[in-house]
């Protein structure tokens, strides 16, 4: 079944928790271990900074998000960790990520 990356972004939202201030120079997400498992173990994402800990969230939904709709590879991944180091949206992660997973599937198919 395919999902829409709205529904995606939507559902994996419900894995990953907001930032939970644990002092005042930590912060922790929780989130699935693994992010092709959401529905598995989680671990504790931690950080230094409420801004820190938002772009980890935004991450591993993204990441999620992908799973979701079938559409995640290992370039998918990388290009979510090279987009999510600036001030990106989950939405535009998630993009980066389809045009990535698309590039790889371009070329499966020109070999």
């Amino acid at each position: 079944m395919t999902i829409s990356k709205t529904h995606a972004i939507k559902q994996a939202r419900t894995y990953v928790s907001m930032p939970v201030r644990l002092s005042s120079t930590e912060y922790v997400v929780y989130a699935p271990w693994d992010v092709e498992k959401p529905d598995g173990a989680t671990t504790d994402l931690q950080a230094r900074s409420y801004s820190k800990a938002l772009a980890l969230r935004k991450t591993r939904i993204a990441r999620i998000a992908l799973v979701l709709m079938d559409r995640f590879d290992q370039e998918a991944n990388f290009a979510i960790e090279f987009q999510g180091k600036s001030d990106s949206t989950i939405e535009s992660l998630v993009n980066a990520g389809l045009r990535a997973y698309r590039k790889t599937l371009t070329k499966k198919n020109h070999h």
